[in-house]
């Protein structure tokens, strides 16, 4: 059992190295569609009771009382925003969704959110 659990440890540090806390997870989506040790990691996390939800799942895991709804559309109208490039209304929006609990985390593929800690 200590074997499994240090392996399960050295997992975990190298997924956290992997998508770092409050970046981009579409990075981790990807490296996890492609297959790389994910069977491994989670019969693992199985034996620990972890691991069993997808990453964008766990972000947003608290956010029932969010409405999820509400939070794609504003942030498809950020979006939208952007492309016609007013950065006031992208920072408007993002004060709403903050004052909501979302934190918004951008990157090259878009748009992700998470409940607030």
């Amino acid at each position: 059992i200590a074997a499994m659990l240090l392996a399960f440890i050295a997992l975990i540090a190298m997924l956290n190295a992997i998508i770092g806390w409050g970046a981009d997870i579409s990075g981790l989506s990807a490296w996890i569609n492609a297959g790389r040790e994910v069977p491994v990691a989670i019969n693992l996390g199985s034996i620990l009771g972890v691991l069993q939800a997808a990453p964008e799942a766990f972000l947003q895991a608290g956010s029932t009382a969010l409405d999820v709804a509400k939070i794609e559309a504003l942030i498809n109208e950020r979006a939208e925003a952007k492309g016609a490039k007013n950065f006031a209304r992208c920072d408007e929006i993002r004060l709403e969704l903050k004052a909501m609990g979302v934190v918004l985390e951008d990157s090259r593929s878009g748009t992700t959110w998470r409940a607030e800690a």
